[in-house]
């Protein structure tokens, strides 16, 4: 009888200590705020090994790796591969999970975020004079996920109409200066 009040005194006590996963996404959260990165993800690698499934820490993770490729616009041509390929991956991880993520968004979902670094890496491979390896990086990112075939045809579609309007508003241009309207 002792033992067993012993056991559970000790387990309750046990239970009371320990910090919820919902009370640790809080804390990275607020790690990845204030852009201590390598504390929020110590955090997040822990609730992944007790939760593979746990959609939110993935993405957090990917977070964690992600905001340090993009800290400044200018330094860009300084990304690097393998952090960018950890950070898709943990995004790439949450969409399987559920493709419908519903968790606590840093202004863009998983797939945004996976478009967003392979398209970067591509820009920086055009930067630095490598096209082949651009082709690859926009490859890799729809085949993490990013780069869907209906967005894409979305931004074609786009991409037809600023087109048609850039046409149509230089025939303006040119009529109206032709016509000594615009001098």
């Amino acid at each position: 009888m002792k033992l067993l009040i012993l056991i559970i005194i000790f387990t309750s006590i046990n239970i009371s200590c320990q910090v919820t996963t919902k009370e640790q996404l809080q804390k990275t959260e607020q790690l990845i705020n204030e852009r201590k990165y390598l504390e929020a993800s110590a955090y997040l690698e822990e609730i992944i090994s007790k939760d593979s499934l746990n959609q939110e820490a993935h993405y957090f993770l990917g977070q964690a790796y992600y905001k340090p490729l993009f800290v400044e616009g200018l330094k860009m041509v300084y990304l690097d591969l393998q952090i960018a390929k950890r950070a898709s991956g943990h995004f790439k991880r949450a969409i399987e999970i559920s493709p419908y993520y519903k968790g606590k968004v840093f202004v863009l979902g998983p797939y945004s975020k996976i478009q967003t670094i392979w398209g970067s890496m591509a820009l920086n491979y055009i930067l630095k004079g490598n096209p082949g390896s651009a082709k690859w990086a926009l490859l890799y990112g729809q085949s993490e996920g990013g780069f869907v075939p209906a967005m894409l045809e979305y931004n074609k579609n786009i991409w037809r109409v600023v087109n048609r309007m850039q046409f149509y508003l230089q025939m303006v241009i040119t009529i109206l200066s032709q016509s000594g309207f615009c001098k």
